[in-house]
């Protein structure tokens, strides 16, 4: 969900060279598999210490209504384009994303309009 608004900040410039990678090859429209534990997107945030989120408990209770607000889940597999269009319409435009994440120290980032809806 985080990626409809991203636009090129964060923690380090480690983590943002890697989330526009990781955000251009997400447009690519590869299958991916959902998950509530760290994965490739995580990889270059600080947070991430050994393997483990030093905020796994946050981060999984966003990703747990995300899936759950779009009637997936863990382990799923799907089209990005897919899971971004479901995020657009049962999240996003709905305006429940503040529902989900408004304790993120990002979400003032994330008002106006989802890169989603450019593309859906």
């Amino acid at each position: 969900m985080c990626l409809a608004y991203y636009l090129g900040y964060g923690y380090s410039e480690d983590f943002v060279d890697h989330m526009g990678i990781f955000l251009a090859r997400l447009l690519e429209n590869p299958t991916v598999e959902l998950t509530i534990r760290p994965d490739s997107a995580c990889s270059a945030c600080p947070n991430l210490e050994g393997g483990l989120c030093a905020t796994a408990e946050r981060v999984e209770r966003y990703d747990r209504a995300v899936l759950e607000r779009c009637g997936l889940n863990a382990g799923d597999a799907i089209p990005f384009r897919e899971f971004a269009g479901r995020v657009q319409r049962d999240i996003l435009e709905p305006g429940q994303r503040s529902r989900i994440c408004c304790d993120c120290c990002w979400s003032a980032l994330c008002e106006g309009e989802s890169r989603w809806e450019k593309t859906e």
